[in-house]
């Protein structure tokens, strides 16, 4: 993980069969290992991701002080990674473990003079819901969540993440405006924050599709325009038709509470069954200080989970 943000890492080939299995031994044994991984692929469709390539090269729980370190702060954090893990939530725009209490925050404005791709980009906010929407969800792979044509309950081979038994579920999704004062955003919600949202889960929606039923929006609506968040925006640049169109998608949000005017309460929607946020067992920089100690070249350091 990245600043406490889960990055997805894939294994192809001899890696999958290899490393993989044993990454799967250590899991089921309730280990979180310390991956370090050299010569690998990084792209930044939707958000970073990792996969092995020619000459990758994997070691586990390697022994340095920062390594250590990490391993520490998993163990002390196995409940939410256990959680992470069995409910996909890892996948979520929604996390757990996300923290933007030291991230710098701009403006609605400021985000869309800059626009740059794959980066990263918080304000604060209120929600709207547009008066017509047409779609809550669409089909996905169960693995890594990237949209299929497959149809529901379908199994199938992910080109994606390179799952061989995936299976075509539904994943909730939605267009909101982000506002402020005098300026506005168009962004994309995922995942089941709108579960949360809609007190409904995604199967319910599917379900309420096919008997042509709708979603009373009122009064979410009118929820919503009482509270303001704290929204972490992803940026993306896409070329359609010859043109580029630039998206935003939201992948962390925290609800504000006003009790004075000189203090805040902060709580987190939740989209599993806890609602306990601890950031006091964090790690600062464990991920760039391992990589000092180590080696020059340029690797990347992960945290399975």
């Amino acid at each position: 993980m990245v600043r406490a943000k889960p990055v997805i890492f894939t294994l192809w080939g001899k890696y999958a069969k290899g490393e993989g299995i044993e990454l799967e031994k250590k899991l089921a044994a309730g280990k979180f290992p310390v991956i370090f991984a050299k010569k690998i692929e990084v792209t930044n469709y939707n958000g970073l991701s990792l996969t092995t390539r020619y000459g990758s090269i994997i070691d586990f729980d390697i022994a340095t002080p920062k390594a250590e370190q990490l391993g520490q702060w998993a163990l002390s954090n196995s409940v939410t990674l256990h959680s992470l893990i069995l409910t996909n939530a890892f996948n979520d725009a929604y996390l757990k473990l996300a923290d933007l209490s030291k991230e710098p925050f701009v403006t609605i404005s400021n985000v869309k003079s800059s626009s740059i791709e794959g980066k990263r980009y918080c304000i604060y906010a209120s929600i709207k819901i547009p008066t017509k929407v047409k779609n809550f969800y669409y089909i996905a792979c169960d693995g890594c969540w990237k949209g299929t044509a497959h149809s529901l309950g379908d199994e199938f081979e992910c080109s994606h993440c390179g799952n061989s038994k995936a299976i075509a579920k539904p994943r909730c999704m939605m267009s909101i405006e982000l506002t402020e004062t005098n300026d506005s955003l168009e962004s994309a919600l995922f995942g089941n924050i709108i579960e949360e949202l809609l007190s409904l889960s995604a199967i319910e929606l599917v379900d309420m599709d096919k008997k042509n039923e709708t979603v009373d929006l009122q009064n979410i609506k009118e929820k919503l325009s009482k509270k303001t968040f704290k929204v972490e925006l992803l940026c993306r640049k896409q070329n359609f038709r010859g043109s580029e169109q630039i998206k935003y998608s939201v992948i962390s949000l925290l609800e504000e509470k006003s009790i004075t005017t000189t203090k805040r309460l902060k709580r987190k929607l939740i989209y599993d069954d806890t609602d306990e946020y601890s950031i006091s067992n964090q790690p600062s920089n464990a991920f760039a200080d391992l990589e000092d100690d180590i080696t020059n070249e340029k690797s990347k350091l992960l945290k399975l989970g």
